[in-house]
């Protein structure tokens, strides 16, 4: 693997340049060994970016050949009219309101929410730690707002002009997840290729291991179907109800505790996240620090937890319920939370770019084969309906060029209650994610204001601005698309363009009937 960055399908070696990059080192080494193009666009967007181009032009190695798994072409960057327009506006507001284009960072309101909230979490968490049940309910709602919210913004570097301080508040949100996977799945993950099946892993965090008994349920329709009838008897309605009530509450714990072992350690994911985000570059030193945040991490939550509710108690029996209590609750509370605040903003039908009531439905039909072993024998036989599995590009759509990255980021997500102090606060910014993913580097303080610009720019240019009044209508609307893609849609698999996946990835996500037809010499192999 070279250790270059590749932008516009150009490769720089930028080595050199690392310990000079005034966004910090953190920051830099994001994009090395990898295609960044999206990322050095994105975060330089408010820059010099005449500068900015210069001096990475100083660096240049070499083009990177359509073969090489640097080379991409998944969005038009040649003609980017809409995020011209955009950049102008925007650095036209903060030159008008801040006096520069590069004052978007926290202001003094952002940062006094972020004082008092990680003051409190601090609060909460030595109440907790000495066994007090109340400080351990008021945790992580106040954890949420405070450090969780500054692992998200400190691993956007959005909170200040100092690298430091944006890492540093960057670790206080490590409870919910190391910021060494965060960055690899959100930042560059989920960031890049926002609801793009096999690029954007937020799709597959609840249909993981849904074929080996555990309850789960799919997001997309370009997520293979859920079957028929699992082995305990169930139906696809009561399965997939089933995984949302586990998931959601495991949505902090899972990423928190246990997936950064699968990802860096199971050779089935290719030292990937999820098979897809591939970690680059990673030294001892880093993962040392890793293991050492994740270690306290487990006693902080877990062991201290348990040991203190046993010693104090006059039962064993008490002392373990409250241990579980303890656990339990605080993780689930804050899963749940999470959970709504991030997929409200994207998992909904106006944020994919499929239909599927039209003329072609019938081709989207797909019969889930709950044993595995059966799909390879009816492939081997011939006996597969190749029909039933084609992709929307092998339906008509072949055709479809290229759009631009920022079009994408705005159609493929939702904002609500965009004209609310009290939201803005209380979901961190996450209610104007159209703000925030075209513009990563802003702090959440500015969104309200810049929202209007967005409108009117994607107005203009005739893109799609979804919006909704209220926080409960993007929920409502969230639930009535799973409920659409898991039942009513439920026999409908759209199957995506092949990825670069770790092949035994698929197998864990449960898109293993696509992997065995992508099989050298397989009849359904895409052409």
């Amino acid at each position: 693997m070279h250790p270059y960055w590749t932008v516009h399908n150009k490769r720089y070696d930028l080595q050199n340049f690392v310990a000079h990059h005034p966004g910090g080192t953190q920051a830099i080494l994001l994009g090395q060994g990898r295609n960044c193009t999206e990322l050095f666009e994105s975060y330089h967007s408010l820059a010099n970016e005449k500068l900015v181009r210069q001096t990475l032009q100083q660096y240049y190695i070499e083009d990177a050949s359509p073969e090489s798994f640097d080379f991409c072409s998944s969005f038009d960057w040649q003609h980017t009219p809409f995020y011209n327009e955009l950049k102008c506006r925007v650095r036209g507001h903060f030159e008008r309101t801040r006096g520069s284009a590069r004052a978007h960072f926290a202001d003094a309101r952002q940062w006094a929410h972020i004082v008092f909230c990680i003051g409190t979490s601090c609060w909460a968490l030595r109440g907790m730690m000495h066994g007090y049940v109340l400080p351990m309910l008021i945790l992580p709602w106040v954890y949420i707002w405070g450090p969780s919210a500054c692992m998200h913004d400190g691993g956007h570097f959005s909170l200040s002009s100092q690298p430091l301080v944006n890492n540093f508040l960057a670790i206080l949100g490590g409870g919910h997840m190391s910021q060494l996977s965060w960055q690899i799945q959100h930042t560059v993950g989920h960031h890049v290729h926002t609801n793009v099946a096999g690029a954007d892993p937020d799709l597959y965090h609840f249909s993981m291991g849904a074929d080996r008994g555990v309850p789960g349920f799919r997001t997309s329709l370009e997520m293979r179907t859920l079957p028929e009838r699992t082995l305990s008897g169930k139906g696809r309605r009561d399965w997939w109800r089933r995984g949302l009530v586990l998931r959601a509450p495991l949505a902090t714990i899972g990423p928190g505790v246990f997936w950064d072992i699968l990802m860096l350690a199971n050779p089935a994911f290719g030292y990937a996240f999820l098979g897809m985000v591939p970690y680059r570059h990673v030294s001892m030193w880093r993962l040392s620090v890793h293991s050492i945040g994740r270690s306290v991490v487990i006693w902080l939550a877990i062991i201290h937890p348990i040991t203190i509710c046993l010693m104090t108690t006059r039962h064993w029996i008490l002392g373990i319920m409250r241990a579980v209590l303890f656990t339990v609750l605080p993780y689930a509370t804050h899963g749940c939370l999470f959970y709504l605040f991030s997929q409200v903003s994207h998992i909904q039908h106006q944020c994919f770019a499929y239909e599927v009531d039209g003329p072609r439905r019938e081709m989207f039909k797909h019969a889930h084969e709950f044993d595995k072993n059966t799909l390879m024998l009816k492939e081997a036989k011939g006996e597969v309906d190749i029909d039933s599995r084609r992709s929307f590009a092998q339906v008509g759509q072949e055709a479809v060029p290229a759009q631009e990255w920022a079009v994408h980021q705005v159609e493929h997500a939702l904002d609500y209650a965009v004209s609310s102090t009290f939201w803005l606060h209380f979901s961190v910014g996450l209610n104007l994610q159209v703000v925030h993913h075209l513009f990563p580097q802003v702090a959440w303080c500015h969104y309200k204001a810049l929202c209007p610009i967005i409108a009117e720019v994607s107005q203009k240019f005739g893109v799609r601005h979804n919006t909704v009044p209220t926080f409960s209508d993007a929920v409502r609307s969230h639930f009535t698309h799973l409920v659409s893609v898991n039942e009513t849609h439920g026999l409908l698999w759209a199957r995506p363009p092949p990825r670069n996946i770790a092949p035994l990835a698929l197998d864990w996500l449960d898109q293993v009937d696509y992997a065995y037809s992508q099989r050298p010499g397989s009849k359904l192999a895409t052409t």
